[in-house]
C-alpha cells in the first residue's frame, strides 16, 4: 500500500509480502463504545470515570473536588477498574470504552468516556515492511468534554479514556522504520482515568527444519508504543 489512508474498526491483510509506504492504517477509537466491552471503565456517583482495561488495568477515576474545596464523594473505591483476563498473546479483542461520569444518577451530557481501539491483523508469509512515514494504529480514544461550562457553577467529574486495541503481525522477515502503536487514551479534565494499553504481538512463521531459522530477519528500526 502506497500513499494511502485506511481508517476502519478492523483491518486485515493476508499475502506473501506486505508493504506500507507513506501510508496510515488506523483503527484508533473505533473499538468498543464508551462504557462497553469486557474491560469497560467503571463509574460511581460523585466520582470521575475510570479508564478501560485491556493488556493492563485502566487508571481509576479521581475523587472529584468542587471549586470550594469540598468532595462530592469521600470514597471512590467502587470506581476501581476491572481487569480483563486474557493471555499475553491474545489479539482478538477490541479495546473497551472508558466510563462516563455520573451526575445525579445519570450520564451527563458534558463529558464522555473514550472509545476503544480496534483490531489489526497482518499476515505476510515472506516479508512485512513498514517504511518511514507509515504507521499502524489501534489507540484508545480520549475521554473528552462535549462543551464548555463554567466550572464555578457546575460540578462535572471527568470521564475515562478507552483502552488500546490489538495488533498482530505474522511474517518471516520484518523490516522498516515505521510506527506501530496501541496505547490507551487519556482521561478527560476532571480526574478521568486513562485507558490501559492494548496488545501488539509479533509471530515469526517457521517449521521444525534446522536450517529454517537462518531465513529469519529482524531489521526493525521504527517505533513501538503501547
Amino acid at each position: 500500500m502506497i500513499d494511502s489512508l485506511v481508517a476502519s474498526s478492523s483491518f486485515g491483510s493476508c499475502s506473501r509480502n506486505f508493504l506500507l509506504q507513506n501510508t496510515s492504517v488506523s483503527t484508533s477509537g473505533r473499538g468498543c463504545r464508551p462504557g462497553e466491552g469486557p474491560g469497560a471503565g467503571v463509574f460511581q456517583e460523585g466520582c470521575a470515570g475510570s479508564g478501560a482495561s485491556h493488556a493492563g488495568l485502566g487508571a481509576p477515576g479521581a475523587t472529584y473536588v468542587k471549586p470550594d474545596g469540598t468532595f462530592i464523594s469521600s470514597n471512590c473505591s467502587l470506581a476501581y477498574p476491572r481487569g480483563l483476563e486474557t493471555r499475553e498473546t491474545d489479539t482478538m479483542f477490541e479495546g473497551s470504552g472508558g466510563a462516563t461520569a455520573l451526575i445525579g444518577g445519570y450520564e451527563n451530557n458534558i463529558t464522555r468516556g473514550g472509545t476503544g481501539g480496534g483490531v489489526v491483523w497482518i499476515s505476510a508469509a515472506n516479508r512485512a515492511r513498514f517504511e518511514r512515514g507509515s504507521n499502524v494504529r489501534a489507540d484508545g480514544g480520549y475521554g473528552y468534554k462535549l462543551r464548555d461550562v463554567n466550572v464555578t457553577d457546575t460540578v462535572i467529574p471527568g470521564s475515562g479514556g478507552g483502552s488500546g486495541g490489538s495488533i498482530q503481525i505474522l511474517t518471516t522477515n520484518l523490516d522498516g522504520d515505521g510506527f506501530i502503536t496501541a496505547k490507551g487514551g487519556n482521561g478527560s479534565i476532571g480526574g478521568g482515568g486513562g485507558g490501559s494499553g492494548g496488545r501488539v504481538v509479533l509471530y515469526f512463521l517457521g517449521n521444525y527444519l534446522a536450517d529454517f531459522w537462518n531465513q529469519h530477519t529482524f531489521n526493525w528500526t521504527g517505533s513501538l508504543n503501547i
